[in-house]
């Protein structure tokens, strides 16, 4: 009985992975890179189905970058703009963007926000030579 109850630290692993995936924790190192893209000072208004998202890339300065993909989900509906621009805008610029409802009608609320974004170097206007990011961001619609 006695042997059953020494402290075992493969169990206890397996048990602290069980924990971290449950409350989605994640261990990373304290050096670990930083992301190198993100969306800040997102607002989403809702209107006719139509999602408008005004945002900010942020990246690294002296990068530019591009969406390739945006799309909005909430619950079963998911809207996207399919009319990407591949222009090169400078990291930091303000910019709105568009999703319309695909798959069904959105309600204000909770949603949120998929980019996948080209980041280029200044100057580089072939989005294909250009390495993707991908960036999600938890939002509010309003209406």
């Amino acid at each position: 009985m006695e042997q059953d109850m020494k402290f075992n630290p493969r169990l206890t692993v397996k048990f602290m992975a069980f924990l971290m995936a449950l409350f989605g924790l994640t261990a990373s190192p304290a050096n670990a890179a930083p992301k190198p893209a993100s969306l800040t000072q997102v607002t989403a208004t809702l209107a006719n189905n139509i999602v408008q998202v005004e945002l900010t890339v942020r990246c690294t300065p002296g990068k530019t970058y591009m969406f390739q993909i945006f799309q909005v989900f909430q619950g079963e509906t998911v809207g996207w703009n399919d009319e990407p621009a591949f222009l090169p805008t400078p990291c930091g610029t303000r910019e709105t963007q568009f999703a319309v409802g695909m798959t069904g009608l959105f309600t204000t609320g909770k949603a949120q926000l998929r980019a996948i974004i080209y980041l280029c170097e200044a100057g580089e206007s072939d989005h294909t030579a250009c390495p993707t990011v991908e960036v999600w961001k938890d939002v509010r619609l309003r209406a």
